[in-house]
């Protein structure tokens, strides 16, 4: 009887620890993620070298690529945050120190080296759909953004940015940006 009560604590303890880590903790990894709006998780992932290239931009190591915003972009805080709401001009946006709404920078932290990048979620801590927060952005592509200190970061760890862009897969041009920083 010892034995099957230890045999039966092993297992147990194999299969929440199996739950915990490993390779489908990752969202690129094949974890099963949310079914975006209008598609599957890969039909946005033409937008992920501009996204990467955003990301250098706002983190200052390199120069914003002529052509890739859109007249005008909105940058949202997520409703979490207080749900404000700023449209601005691309010529302001061309420093990485303008990206701001009221007091939030959308700027990424120096020391949040580890990404995931996923076409057609936003980042809510862990991936949602964006349809959830705006519904009115979500029909449009999008590439959720998770930047953390490491890869086994908790929520209050990460930095979360949407890139929303144009539907024009030959000209993609961003139109809006949602922040959704888990710790406010």
């Amino acid at each position: 009887m010892q034995r099957l009560l230890r045999d039966l604590l092993l297992v147990g303890l194999i299969t929440a620890t199996a739950g915990c880590a490993g390779p489908d903790s990752d969202p690129q990894q094949g974890e099963d993620l949310p079914s975006p709006a209008g598609g599957s998780t890969h039909e946005y992932a033409y937008l992920e070298d501009e996204v990467q290239h955003l990301l250098e931009f706002l983190r200052g190591t390199a120069p914003l690529r002529e052509g890739l915003l859109a007249d005008t972009v909105a940058l949202y805080i997520a409703p979490d945050g207080g749900g404000e709401k700023v449209s601005m001009a691309a010529s302001v946006l061309g420093s990485p120190s303008a990206w701001r709404v009221a007091s939030y920078s959308l700027t990424p932290p120096e020391d949040y080296g580890h990404a995931t990048i996923t076409p057609g979620l936003h980042f809510n801590c862990q991936p949602v759909n964006l349809e959830t927060l705006y519904p009115e952005l979500a029909r449009f592509p999008h590439v959720g953004v998770r930047l953390a200190i490491d890869e086994g970061a908790t929520c209050l760890q990460t930095w979360n940015l949407t890139f929303v862009f144009n539907e024009d897969a030959e000209a993609p041009r961003l139109t809006a940006v949602v922040y959704d920083q888990w710790e406010w």
